[in-house]
């Protein structure tokens, strides 16, 4: 009759340990999905900026464009930024000479990304410019 005791006791106490443990489970699943999805809202800087790396990279590696840049002509850019900027976000792209401080003329009173490439020269000219692109949610 002991021995029936104590097995009795011991499955309950296996019992309410899993229970503990599956509650634990659970609790914390729902922190990560809220942490994960707070991170989803906020993290779209983070998308942005890795958006606006690409897209100077294929400025960079499009002889073209380099041109287009170094002429002062912003077209060719501003055609891949609005084939790839989604639809609730404006963008501006300023091109200015090396060492000049360039920026919007007014800054909306968001959050606003910005990146740069600087493009020194191609075959046939050598007048440094600064090609700005400038992110932000409408």
């Amino acid at each position: 009759m002991v021995i029936e005791l104590t097995e009795f006791h011991s499955r309950r106490a296996f019992l309410r340990i899993i229970e503990a443990f599956i509650s634990v489970l659970l609790i914390l699943g729902v922190v990560l999905v809220i942490i994960s999805k707070h991170n989803a809202v906020s993290g779209s800087g983070d998308e942005l900026k890795v958006l606006q790396e690409h897209i100077l990279n294929q400025v960079a590696q499009d002889g073209k464009l380099r041109g287009q840049v170094l002429s002062g002509e912003v077209s060719g850019v501003e055609t891949i930024i609005q084939n790839s900027l989604p639809e609730n976000y404006n963008y501006s792209v300023n091109i200015c000479n090396l060492g000049e401080a360039c920026g919007l003329a007014s800054y909306p009173n968001v959050e606003v990304y910005s990146s740069e490439l600087v493009i020194s020269a191609n075959l046939t000219s050598y007048d440094p410019k600064v090609l700005k692109l400038f992110f932000w949610k409408i």
